[in-house]
């Protein structure tokens, strides 16, 4: 259908826009201003509208959803004058309206808002909401998160909240019915002040947000449940320590932690037209060099659908916070948050260009280093967090649809937390080495990102024991110990439709045995703690960034299982016909369910099976011709010899 956003470039506005497209709709949208991270697919129209362009436009829609805030001071507000002409326009052009309605908001403005949109004579679905949660940089957002953490409320007073990925799911709903008239949406579960308070503990709140006026709407859930068939799968305590997690070390506000979608838009095609991936970037002429080389063994190409959506949008994510920490000038810093990491024919570059142009001032280093305190303890909480939201493959077969949903995107949240604390402990121990006169690079390569000793250490066990001949049970142990470690990590472990030491234990003997077979290198002395002050940190560093990688393998990990346990009840449900097509979706694909599924799944296929019998230049420098293989073969599974490369 023909879906019109207004607000459209809002925090709630472009999350809106991204499930709607994914669910197969044309979406267009009215805002104030552009941004950076809207979907190039949705067509904007800026405000002011006079009369006849609003009409035009709500003429061509089938749905219209207003975001566009009514209180005067919020951003995007259109005010209570604007609702009142939309719902004209809509009324006229016999559009059906869908209007949310902020539930905690003062109760005068609310209650005239509720009042203009539900005595509108066109087809209307007004929707009271609960207070809005989740990682989105978004006016409803900040004042949750204020609110909940203002001390002005009585610490046990329940209160229920809507996640905005819930809200976003339910309005994907609403707008494929033609239901009207008013109803409550909000998380079935509450949570008290002080739980809240705790899970929000130390969040920066930029000083003057306003408070929710009601902070505990009552609300009627029951039509929800029954009529619409909806849950809300995000828990409110869940919802709040994401959404602590989520801005961690920088103020609220910096895109609130959200995971970025897509590629970026600007720039020219780098590919001839029709050889190109459906992800590829353009590029800036600014900036047109780009380099294959020490790209991670982590991110082998071409890489799934799924896995570019997640894991390159969770290394932009990193990239941006990355550009804010360094203070990059403003365009610099828009191409690094946006191409520092690249995507070309589903494989992953680097921004030679970008790195270059990069000069850190005097006082950059001391900068980074006031904002790393307490990295350690943001690593290891982080690996907490991963560990403790852990589910296996049997619990999750006995969550709902809902249940299943949030976690896959709390999973995603999580992966992207991983990749910013990484590229924070590159910076971190970039600033110690210039400090100390010693080559170090503020800016973080993926490279670097995804190393850790992790499984090199388990390996060399297992093969040290093998040379001695120990295959009984002191084997058996030290090799079941070893996958209850690293069972996580494996060759290509950041591609989602690759399978890792769980999956097949028999990679890791393989390697063992490998190894084994090799010249033994000579004893040497353990390394002695460092001296200096500096070494000692650059090492505590060096640690904890490696703690954070390794957990982020492990949300990989739980969100590959979780993707299995997804694609099993589609095939049930008859939606796809592989458990295995779902890395062919994107995040939000998985949420909708797009109606041409299949065929894009077919699509996609191909196209996975054309790239990889491409040779991509290891160097691209503003654009790139593919060359076919000299013996084109598509690659199949990982074999023992690449997780024994990936040891070593």
């Amino acid at each position: 259908m023909r879906i019109l956003i207004t607000g459209v470039t809002s925090g709630l506005g472009r999350l809106a826009a991204a499930h709607l497209l994914a669910s197969g709709h044309r979406v267009t949208g009215v805002a104030l201003s552009a941004h950076r991270d809207l979907d190039p697919r949705v067509t904007v129209t800026y405000r002011p509208l006079d009369p006849g362009r609003l009409a035009a436009l709500t003429d061509d829609a089938d749905v219209v959803v207003h975001l566009a805030p009514v209180e005067p001071a919020a951003p995007e507000s259109v005010e209570l004058t604007g609702l009142l002409q939309l719902a004209d326009a809509a009324a006229r052009s016999g559009t059906r309206l869908i209007v949310p309605i902020h539930a905690g908001g003062d109760p005068e403005l609310y209650r005239q808002a509720q009042e203009l949109a539900g005595s509108s004579w066109g087809p209307t679905l007004v929707v009271r909401l609960a207070p809005l949660i989740g990682r989105i940089d978004d006016f409803a957002v900040r004042r949750t998160l204020a609110t909940l953490a203002s001390d002005r409320h009585h610490t046990t007073t329940p209160v229920r909240l809507l996640h905005a990925d819930d809200l976003c799911r339910f309005l994907s709903l609403a707008v494929d019915s033609d239901r009207t008239g008013e109803l409550d949406v909000a998380g079935a579960e509450s949570i008290t002040y002080v739980s809240a308070r705790r899970l929000l503990a130390g969040l920066p709140v930029r000083r003057g947000t306003s408070l929710w006026t009601v902070p505990d709407p009552v609300f009627r859930l029951i039509p929800l449940q029954r009529d619409w068939q909806f849950e809300c799968g995000w828990t409110a305590a869940q919802a709040v320590a994401d959404a602590a997690r989520g801005p961690a070390g920088r103020p609220l506000g910096d895109d609130n932690g959200r995971v970025l979608v897509g590629a970026p838009a600007t720039g020219s095609p780098a590919a001839p037209e029709g050889t190109a991936g459906e992800f590829d970037y353009p590029i800036d002429a600014r900036y047109p060099l780009f380099s294959a080389a020490g790209v991670p063994d982590a991110l082998p190409g071409p890489l799934t659908p799924i896995t570019l959506d997640v894991q390159v949008g969770a290394m932009r994510a990193a990239q941006r916070a990355t550009a804010g920490l360094l203070g990059m000038p403003a365009d610099l810093g828009a191409e690094w948050g946006a191409r520092a990491t690249a995507v070309f024919g589903h494989r992953v570059y680097t921004g030679v260009s970008v790195h270059d142009a990069y000069e850190p001032r005097a006082a950059t280093a001391q900068r980074v280093l006031r904002a790393a305190r307490g990295y350690p303890e943001r690593c290891h909480t982080h690996a907490a967090a991963v560990t403790e939201a852990a589910c296996d493959a049997e619990t999750l077969g006995t969550l709902s649809d809902a249940r299943i949903d949030a976690r896959m995107m709390l999973l995603c949240n999580q992966i992207q937390d991983g990749w910013e604390l990484s590229a924070l402990g590159v910076s971190i121990e970039g600033a110690f080495n210039r400090l100390s006169r010693r080559p170090g690079s503020l800016t973080p390569p993926p490279a670097t990102m995804t190393s850790t000793g992790h499984l090199a250490a388990h390996t060399a066990v297992l093969a040290g024991l093998l040379r001695r001949g120990a295959a009984g049970p002191d084997f058996a142990a030290a090799f079941d110990a070893a996958v209850r470690e690293v069972g996580h990590r494996g060759p290509g472990e950041a591609e989602l439709a690759n399978p890792v030491i769980a999956d097949d234990p028999g990679l890791l003997l393989a390697a063992a045995e490998l190894a084994a077979t090799e010249e033994a290198l000579p004893a040497v002395e353990p390394d002695r703690p460092p001296s200096d002050p500096i070494s000692r940190r650059i090492a505590r560093t060096r640690s904890a960034r490696e703690t954070a990688w390794d957990s982020t393998a492990r949300a990989t990990q739980q969100l590959r299982i979780l993707l299995r346990e997804r694609g099993s009840r589609l095939v049930t449900a008859n939606v796809i016909d592989n458990a295995d097509d779902v890395c062919y979706l994107t995040r939000f694909e998985l949420l909708a369910t797009p109606p041409d599924h299949r065929e894009l799944v077919e699509r996609r296929r191909a196209e996975m099976a054309r790239l990889q019998a491409l040779s991509l230049p290891e160097v691209i420098d503003g654009q790139w011709t593919p060359a076919e293989h000299p013996a084109a073969e598509i690659a199949g599974p990982l074999a023992a010899s690449d997780l024994a490369d990936a040891a070593s």
